[in-house]
């Protein structure tokens, strides 16, 4: 009751009052007006039933008043309930979601080449999950075609995501395809799963300037020692020396450079903002053609070795389930994964589980380039360097037992193989001695 009274307007309260005050007065005056004429009294007692009445209408106003604001109230307080409710809802479904990411056991799920449901016309499938991984990946479930049967995606091949999006200026559209990695197997009935992740525009310029500068020293270097040992030279042959010194490790932080930036900023990033800007039930188109196929398993190697970053894991992932949950074979394999932060490692969770599961078989090497130093982080710091390459993987003279698989952005490949659209083995893992039959570029 206390509650209720103080929900009156202080206003009505104030008329009601006075309203009332007026109203016993008038009685009191005519109780010790008695005498007067009977046209007074009669005016006296038509102000005190007008008083009363105000006072009563004053009073059904309020309670009217109160009413409609509980209904108010009450109504708010409903649609509160009901969004929480809704946002518990979501938060569930991505805790769900990622869940079954992070603990899905490995599971050798084989499909022939040509049998996935997307072909080279696009069809549009609707977005059924959603869930954040990190600050800047999401991990996206789309339904398949046939809702009753498995993408059947042949090993480690991708398929390519097609939308319109706008351009810088917000008017221009175009086309954009870009290809993705599922992370789910054939095991998993009517849907796949993208791990998307934003990205934006980068230059190449640094790794070529880097690449020159680790070959071109070099040369220069012995040619001059060689040919010009007099005096007037001795001070440039010292500053080559020293500059050859320290070429790779200068290299090898420009380069490392180039490909955290470039993770940042492939390709724009107007395919993945797309992708992380749609809603549950909005639909994307995707198709498939034999150009989007890559090696398939069985693989012929005893030890496989994995360079990768980024969002490169992705079809690293596939390989590993083809590999780990084959229970007949024994092959091994060890990755090395370069990473910006702790927080950009893309299925750390899911690689740390395989990694316990399989101590002898999975060996997973994080390389954290720009980790802050009061991290609690105690894997190795830096970059994937040569003398990493040569202290972990498989050495290149056991020959068909090796296989080398690199995935990430263009300026990995620039690096450590080639281009990936060259068949030529260059770069680090040329320098270390393997061959273009052991190399494959994802």
């Amino acid at each position: 009751m206390l509650a209720a009274f103080r929900a009156i307007p202080q206003r009505a309260v104030r008329e009601t009052y006075t309203a009332s005050k007026t109203t016993c007065f008038q009685v009191r005056h005519i109780r010790t007006s008695s005498n007067n004429s009977q046209k007074s009294t009669n005016g006296s007692s038509s102000f005190s039933i007008l008083g009363l009445s105000a006072g009563i209408g004053a009073l059904v106003w309020c309670v009217s008043d109160l009413q409609s604001q509980s209904h108010s109230s009450l109504a708010a307080q409903a649609a509160v309930l009901a969004d929480t409710s809704l946002q518990q809802q979501q938060q569930q479904q991505q805790s769900n979601l990622l869940l079954a990411f992070k603990s899905r056991v490995p599971v050798k799920a084989l499909a022939p080449i040509g049998a996935c449901q997307f072909t080279a016309t696009p069809q549009a499938v609707q977005l059924l999950d959603k869930a954040r991984v990190n600050h800047n990946t999401s991990l996206l479930r789309f339904a398949c075609p046939n809702r009753n049967a498995p993408l059947n995606l042949s090993t480690c091949a991708c398929i390519l995501a097609k939308a319109q999006v706008s351009l810088d200026d917000g008017v221009t559209t175009r086309t954009v395809l870009r290809p993705y990695t599922p992370i789910s197997t054939n095991d998993q009935v009517g849907s796949f799963d993208l791990l998307v992740k934003v990205c934006i525009v980068y230059c190449i310029v640094l790794l070529c300037v880097a690449y020159t500068i680790n070959h071109f020293l070099l040369f220069y270097f012995v040619y001059v020692y060689v040919y010009f040992v007099f005096i007037l030279l001795l001070i440039p042959c010292v500053v080559l020396h020293v500059t050859h010194t320290f070429s790779q490790p200068i290299s090898q932080l420009i380069i490392n450079l180039t490909i955290n930036y470039q993770s940042q900023h492939y390709d724009k990033g107007k395919m993945s903002q797309h992708l992380l800007n749609l809603k549950v039930g909005d639909k994307l188109e995707f198709l498939h053609g034999p150009r989007n196929v890559k090696i398939q398993y069985p693989f012929k190697a005893k030890h496989i070795g994995m360079i990768v970053g980024g969002t490169g894991i992705t079809p690293m992932i596939q390989a590993l389930h083809a590999i780990l949950g084959d229970t007949k074979s024994d092959s091994r394999v060890t990755l090395l994964y370069g990473s910006r932060t702790s927080e950009d490692i893309l299925g750390k969770e899911i690689l740390d589980f395989w990694q316990r599961r399989y101590p002898h078989r999975l060996e997973v090497v994080h390389v954290l380039s720009e980790e802050p130093e009061d991290s609690p982080w105690q894997g190795r710091r830096g970059f994937i360097s040569k003398r990493l390459i040569e202290q972990t993987l498989p050495p290149p003279t056991k020959g068909q037992n090796v296989m080398i698989f690199v995935c990430g952005p263009p300026a990995l490949y620039e690096i450590f193989c080639g281009p990936q659209d060259e068949p030529l083995l260059t770069g680090i893992l040329y320098d270390v001695g393997y061959h273009e039959s052991q190399v494959y570029k994802f």
